[in-house]
């Protein structure tokens, strides 16, 4: 298997969890050291896009800063995308995530061959799942007009690139975000 790049989204306030999220203990670490830890397998390289340069670095996690600042997850891709040098695909993720499962990364893993010009990789439901998604490196001229527009929407973005839209897995049901402790 091919691994990719992996960059978490840690740059909120978390303010509807009163304090940093990521650093929430959860089964006895910090959520988004779990999270890191599942990524690991498919994983180039795990950095994590925050409000400030080493934020995570205790935590042993490379972490840099958003690019732009206050302009939500879009920004976060952004500087992901400007990140990235050494792969034209990358996976960016919250970094709340609970419950995810391996067959589910497989899965978008296994789409970028799907077809010329394809741009995103994101599992829909009812609204798109933007934050457990892949993005091509071919995104970022039209990320960077988003942003300066403070058009910020990563469901509208991918309402309009070329993406490939899976289904939620069956068994989707056993993830979750975590907005309150």
């Amino acid at each position: 298997m091919t691994k990719i790049p992996v960059y978490i989204l840690a740059g909120g306030r978390s303010s509807r969890f009163g304090t940093d999220k990521a650093r929430h203990q959860f089964d006895g670490q910090p959520l988004i050291s779990q999270l890191a830890e599942f990524y690991k397998p498919f994983a180039e390289q795990i950095v994590v896009v925050a409000d400030r340069v080493g934020k995570y670095d205790d935590l042993g996690l490379t972490t840099i800063a958003d690019e732009v600042t206050d302009r939500g997850p879009l920004s976060g891709l952004n500087t992901a995308l400007h990140h990235c040098t050494t792969s034209a695909w990358l996976l960016l993720s919250a970094c709340d995530w609970v419950g995810l499962q391996r067959s589910w990364i497989d899965e978008l893993l296994s789409r970028r061959d799907e077809g010329e010009g394809m741009q995103a990789i994101a599992y829909a439901g009812e609204h798109w799942e933007p934050l457990l998604s892949l993005y091509h490196y071919s995104i970022l001229g039209f990320v960077t007009r988003l942003l300066a527009r403070e058009s910020l929407s990563l469901q509208g973005l991918l309402d309009t690139v070329d993406c490939v839209r899976l289904p939620l897995p069956a068994d989707f049901t056993k993830a979750a975000n975590l907005n309150a402790p």
